[in-house]
């Protein structure tokens, strides 16, 4: 037995078929809260018409930057929100998404770096080892 795998891309599967022309008693699926932190779920959130926005607003971001398929983007990052906007973006520009541990030491970077040899890369503020207590003075 066969099964039929579409021939499209991750990105555009997930979102393209994502309208905001839909009827008024369905519209609230849309503007609703899609994603949440787990952290601050009341505070932080976005819709499904936010997330595709955002996905696309950063794959056009990373093509303008110079992204060329096949290019690897690396995420430095705990697991939160816009981890997921970032990856999905990096898909979408052609890009191939690589994250890494956040508690990684400095030597499990570099490794990590060398292996990859990212193009990109996506550091969320306070989750490199420099700026982690944890991590300061580490080889």
């Amino acid at each position: 037995m066969s099964v039929p795998v579409p021939d499209i891309d991750l990105t555009s599967y997930l979102l393209d078929g994502i309208s905001e022309d839909v009827p008024p008693q369905t519209k609230h699926l849309l503007t609703d809260p899609f994603l949440f932190s787990a952290e601050h779920s009341r505070s932080t959130h976005l819709s499904l018409i936010q997330f595709k926005h955002l996905v696309k607003c950063f794959a056009a971001g990373l093509r303008y930057a110079g992204m060329q398929p096949g290019d690897h983007a690396m995420l430095i990052a705990p697991n939160y929100i816009p981890a997921i906007v970032i990856c999905l973006g990096v898909i979408a520009a052609g890009g191939v998404f690589c994250t890494s541990q956040p508690d990684f030491k400095v030597r499990e970077y570099v490794d990590q770096l060398r292996r990859d040899e990212p193009r990109f890369l996506c550091v969320r503020r306070g989750a490199s080892p420099e700026e982690r207590v944890d991590g300061v003075g580490e080889n």
